[in-house]
């Protein structure tokens, strides 16, 4: 099973200006490892700055067995349906894919297999709520597929800054108020 998360939680409240780190996880029964994995990130909305990513061991970063797409070396990127073009991806998707395989050495069995760095830009005018979801393409072991499902969506809630400006306001006149008082 693969899952998206971010400090545990499946979703998140980002301003615009911050950023969030989302970790992809696969959970496998004890005996299952594999040695490649390849899949799809997935956003209902255009409009974030993928920033990074990073390879848990044993796998490696940065290598040619690392066939990501945006490559690390050309981010950060803004996401939109241009971003991956092609053979193999579907038109009008918004779309990242991590890729890697392990050329020897140690398989990967359970736990955070990559970690995602995400940022609503300070002048991001998308959805208010994005949708993040994984479909894996493959993730094999010696080349045969080991049998891979993914649980649910990652919901990134992005408050529109006129909300958060106006929370804001509402808390300072609130202590304001409690000056007066004294």
């Amino acid at each position: 099973m693969m899952g998206l998360s971010s400090g545990g939680a499946a979703s998140a409240s980002v301003l615009p200006g911050d950023s969030i780190e989302l970790q992809v996880a696969i959970t496998a029964d004890s005996s299952e490892t594999h040695n490649s994995a390849i899949f799809r990130v997935l956003f209902s909305s255009a409009g974030l700055r993928y920033m990074g990513y990073s390879w848990s061991s044993p796998y490696l970063n940065g290598t040619l067995d690392d066939d990501s797409k945006p490559l690390g070396g050309s981010l950060p990127v803004v996401l939109d349906d241009l971003t991956l073009t092609g053979v193999g991806y579907p038109a009008g998707v918004v779309d990242v894919e991590l890729s890697n395989v392990l050329p020897v050495g140690p398989n990967f069995g359970s736990g955070i297999i990559a970690r995602m760095t995400l940022q609503v830009p300070e002048t991001y005018n998308g959805a208010p709520e994005v949708q993040i979801s994984l479909a894996p393409d493959e993730i094999a072991l010696n080349g045969s597929t080991v049998s891979t499902r993914t649980g649910g969506f990652f919901n990134l809630i992005i408050p529109s800054p006129s909300v958060s400006a106006g929370g804001f306001l509402v808390a300072a006149s609130g202590l304001l108020n409690r000056k007066r008082r004294r």
